[in-house]
């Protein structure tokens, strides 16, 4: 899914982590860097994944983060 949305062109970095849920025993927000000026909505990433994955495998939900957390090795 990481890989998809990193085909997009506003996207500059992708994080996606796996978190417990009730329903769907795992759930798979995407953590989402932006690129420069680069405008989106959660819809239109949302819509990105569908084009191009199987419709169970596109994410519920994407966060806009500024940045996101690296190692020393400048790892997520």
């Amino acid at each position: 899914m990481e890989e998809v949305l990193c085909r997009h062109p506003a996207i500059a970095e992708v994080g996606v982590m796996g978190l417990t849920d009730d329903l769907w025993i795992e759930r798979v927000p995407n953590a989402v860097v932006l690129k420069g000026n680069q405008q989106a909505t959660e819809e239109a990433m949302i819509d990105f994944c569908k084009q191009h994955l199987a419709r169970f495998k596109a994410p519920k939900s994407v966060e806009f983060v500024e940045s996101l957390p690296e190692n020393p090795q400048g790892k997520f």
